[in-house]
């Protein structure tokens, strides 16, 4: 799947699933945050934005287990 994602090297990309856990990060993103890849995947995205309440992320992930995905931007 990430073959076939139009990518420019300065796209942060992660992906989670339903319950917050990311499951994909590419190089930008960890480098940006300053974690390793290895400490990223399989962390709860909110250890990574600290300023997003549990409960602003419970309705993003409410978001994705109904529409299957979310597209969103933010600034670090």
């Amino acid at each position: 799947l990430v073959a076939y994602m139009p990518l420019r090297p300065t796209d942060m990309i992660y992906w989670t699933d339903d319950e917050g856990f990311i499951v994909y990060a590419n190089d930008k993103y960890c480098r940006t945050i300053g974690y390793k890849k290895e400490e990223v995947i399989g962390s709860h995205v909110l250890k990574f934005y600290p300023n997003v309440t549990p409960e602003q992320a419970e309705m993003g992930f409410a978001t994705i287990r109904q529409a299957q995905s979310i597209t969103g931007e933010a600034v670090i």
